[in-house]
Formats: C-alpha cells, sequence, structure tokens
C-alpha cells in the first residue's frame, strides 16, 4: 500500500507444513504493518488501532502404529498500534479549541496445548490442555488538557482448559474445566 509516496503498510507471512514418517509440523511466521484507516471526514482521525504485529505458530504432531495422534502447539502475536482522535470543542464564535486523544498498545498473546486424540470401534475421543496468557500494556494520552492527562497501567487475562470430548454417530459429549485469573494494574 502507498499514500503520498511512502509505503503505509505491508503483510508479510512464511508457512512451512510437512511430515516426515509418524512426525508432522506446520510453521507460520509473520510481520504485519497494518496502515490508519483515515476519517472520510478529513478530521485526520485514525478509524482504527494501526501498527505493528508478529504473529507465530508452531505445532509439531506424532501418529503412533494405532492411529491414535499427539500434538504441541505454541502460538504467540505480538502487537505495538494506537489510535488518535480528535474531538472539537467551541471556545467562542469561530474559535475551535482541538483535543487529541491517543491510546497506545503493547499486546501480546501466547498460547500453549497439548492434544491426543484417538478412536476405536465406537467412538473417536480427544483430551486436550491448554493455557493461554494476554498482557496488554497501554497508555491514554490527551493533549491540550490542563494539566496533561496520561492514563497507563498493565492488564494480564490467563486461560487454562482441560477438556476431553467423545462422539460417535448418536451424540457427542465435551467436559471440561477452566481456570479465568484477570489482573489490571491501573497507574494514573
Amino acid at each position: 500500500w502507498y499514500e503520498d509516496g511512502k509505503g503505509a503498510g505491508y503483510k508479510g507471512n512464511l508457512y512451512l507444513q510437512g511430515a516426515e514418517g509418524n512426525y508432522s509440523y506446520k510453521i507460520n511466521a509473520g510481520l504485519n504493518k497494518n496502515r490508519p484507516y483515515l476519517d472520510p471526514k478529513g478530521s485526520g482521525d485514525s478509524m482504527n488501532f494501526y501498527g505493528k504485529q508478529q504473529p507465530l505458530s508452531l505445532n509439531v504432531g506424532y501418529k503412533f502404529d494405532n492411529g491414535n495422534e499427539l500434538s504441541v502447539d505454541f502460538s504467540k502475536i505480538k502487537e505495538d498500534n494506537q489510535k488518535s482522535t480528535t474531538t472539537r470543542t467551541p471556545m467562542k464564535p469561530g474559535i475551535w479549541q482541538d483535543k487529541v486523544q491517543t491510546i497506545y498498545n503493547d499486546n501480546k498473546r501466547t498460547d500453549y496445548a497439548i492434544t491426543y486424540r484417538g478412536s476405536d470401534d465406537k467412538q473417536d475421543w480427544m483430551f486436550r490442555a491448554y493455557k493461554s496468557v494476554f498482557d496488554k500494556n497501554y497508555k491514554n494520552q490527551n493533549s491540550l488538557v490542563s494539566p496533561r492527562s496520561i492514563t497507563s497501567g498493565h492488564i494480564s487475562y490467563e486461560t487454562r482448559l482441560y477438556a476431553t470430548n467423545t462422539s460417535n454417530k448418536r451424540c457427542m459429549a465435551t467436559a471440561g474445566a477452566s481456570l479465568i485469573a484477570y489482573y489490571d494494574d491501573h497507574i494514573n
């Protein structure tokens, strides 16, 4: 993408997949830079969060002689993005004051999983455990406010799931347990 002769965005991804004997693998990695979509009314506001993304995912699997499969997954995404909005306040006839609010995010999400699946004469089944961690560092900055206002903090979110399911031609059952932790260290 090009805007005014300058590169405004790109998406680059690499995907590899293969198998050798009983082993299999999948690798996906990328580097993306999302461009701002500016307000068509000409305010200069960005209508979306824009910036860099770095996704990565890996999967390694093993197929046993009896047909059952064991796989391990890892994925991570890192985002550095921002969004700006402008509020226009009338001061007196013909004079306006613009207040610009910019939100900066530094987000990281990491997922881990291990899965064991198989089947027998009556059913297909799967056992899976995974953990997902989301970390967000943010800063909310307002300009032309007296005093200048900056809000920042850290949010962490973690999910763990232990699940199993079984299915046959008549019914499917899923059972699981989940633990969710949420932290917000708000700094003003």
